[in-house]
């Protein structure tokens, strides 16, 4: 499914048009929000016209679809068809992060940030490293 696709349902459910000099980035922040809440690293969208392969079409609909009706709507006064598109899209990452996890096409590493290199951690808890933070306050926000 191409984000154009995408978008003409956008325009349907907001009775408004998006802006193609816009599209691409609204559509990519979704696709942060996605990661960050489901925890994927999901590719961004290339651009309108390229396949976009990474989760099957319905799972694309589902997520990106409210969040560009969120976008378009953010612009106009009203905040009950803000919030309504808004609340479509969190309910879909619910059910992504519920259902939706096994229908990834490729399987992404955790990469340490300062080496930059796959950890290797598959899941497995007997793998993971204990830190010593006895003598340290630290906060921990995962990578």
């Amino acid at each position: 499914m191409t984000l154009t696709n995408v978008v003409n349902n956008s325009n349907y459910m907001t009775d408004e048009t998006l802006t193609s000099s816009n599209i691409t980035g609204m559509a990519n922040n979704g696709i942060a929000e996605v990661n960050a809440k489901a925890k994927t690293r999901l590719p961004f969208f290339e651009d309108v016209s390229t396949d976009y392969w990474a989760i099957p079409d319905f799972w694309v609909l589902r997520l990106i679809e409210p969040y560009l009706s969120f976008s378009i709507m953010a612009n106009d006064g009203d905040s009950d068809p803000r919030d309504f598109h808004y609340n479509r899209f969190l309910t879909a990452i619910d059910d992504f992060i519920k259902n939706g996890l096994g229908d990834i096409a490729t399987v992404y590493p955790d990469d340490d940030p300062n080496a930059g290199e796959p950890t290797g951690f598959e899941g497995d808890s007997s793998r993971i490293k204990p830190i010593d933070v006895s003598a340290r306050t630290i906060f921990w926000r995962g990578w």
